[in-house]
């Protein structure tokens, strides 16, 4: 019994930091880097050869 409850609180503990791990770092992190790819992709000058395909992050 006491594995069973020590399992189910590892796991709630575990749970709430990753949803504050993806609440307050990943996400932002994302949201900043789809802005960065729009500024470098139409605020930027080319920079690769004519003929070769973009390849856009997303």
């Amino acid at each position: 019994m006491e594995i069973i409850a020590g399992a189910a609180i590892g796991f709630v503990i575990f749970h709430a930091v990753a949803h504050v791990s993806w609440k307050y770092f990943e996400s932002p992190i994302l949201r900043s880097r789809r802005g960065l790819t729009t500024f470098f992709l139409h605020y930027l000058p080319e920079t690769r050869p004519q003929g070769e395909p973009r390849t856009e992050l997303k």
